[in-house]
């Protein structure tokens, strides 16, 4: 294919880079111990260039048909470790450049900021907690769409059953003011794990696991256009259970 001069060829180019900084192992406190109260650091740069600098003969090309984006995509993370809990903060900006001629206007912004805590009060319980905001902007038209993201997570175990919630909520707008949405989203799971087993102190054990589950599911949907006054919503709620057995 590389000798036929009708074809469009274009060419990706990448750069990448990571940088790590593990402050709370670099500094550590009079006794020896290391500063929890610092971070781990983490940054990202990734640069993608896609472009077409060869115009191909008699293949019905003209210049404003040769692609030419680069895309630029900066990545900053801080993460807190304790015994029984852990912090995470991350934060992002990526660009969009289009260089294509007759689409140079063509640009896309976007940034995102996220926190996640999580904690272990105790052995069988985990919390977390989830907040975040997105925010994309189209250069070309001037709007901007912005998401506002909160979740929560527990699982509790216990010796034979386990519960597990999970629990979302987005609103999402935009600016100009002409759009707006929102999505919640529930779960809860209920499980028993029993079994028997015969002969275990002869060492040849056989019998029987099984477990037992229960989910409930909700989903809500609502979104409305403020500029032709057309409005959606959904909602979608399931049950449902199952029961595994094994046998040996």
């Amino acid at each position: 294919l590389d000798d036929i001069p009708s074809i469009l060829e274009t060419k990706t180019r990448q750069d990448t880079g990571v940088l790590l900084l593990p402050l709370a192992k670099a500094v550590r406190n009079d006794s020896g111990t290391e500063a929890r109260w610092l971070p781990a650091l983490t940054y990202s740069y990734g640069r993608t260039h896609q472009f077409s600098d060869t115009l191909p003969i008699n293949g019905g090309f003209s210049p404003g048909h040769l692609p030419d984006q680069e895309s630029l995509n900066h990545v900053l993370s801080m993460d807190w470790q304790g015994n029984l809990w852990r912090l995470a903060a991350t934060a992002s900006r990526s660009d969009q450049d289009n260089r294509q001629p007759g689409r140079e206007n063509d640009d896309f912004a976007a940034e995102t900021f996220g926190i996640n805590f999580s904690l272990t009060p105790r052995s069988n319980l985990d919390l977390a907690i989830t907040l975040g905001k997105e925010s994309s902007e189209n250069l070309a038209s001037g709007e901007t769409d912005t998401t506002l993201r909160t979740g929560l997570n527990l699982n509790w175990r216990f010796r034979t059953h386990s519960v597990e919630l999970m629990a979302s909520r987005s609103d999402s707008d935009s600016s100009p003011l002409v759009r707006e949405s929102l999505t919640t989203d529930f779960t809860a799971q209920w499980s028993w794990q029993f079994g028997r087993t015969r002969g275990a102190d002869s060492g040849a054990g056989h019998g029987f696991s099984s477990r037992f589950h229960l989910l409930y599911s909700r989903q809500t949907f609502e979104a409305s256009d403020l500029v032709f006054g057309f409005s959606d919503q959904n909602d979608l709620w399931t049950v449902s259970g199952g029961l595994s057995i094994s046998i040996f």
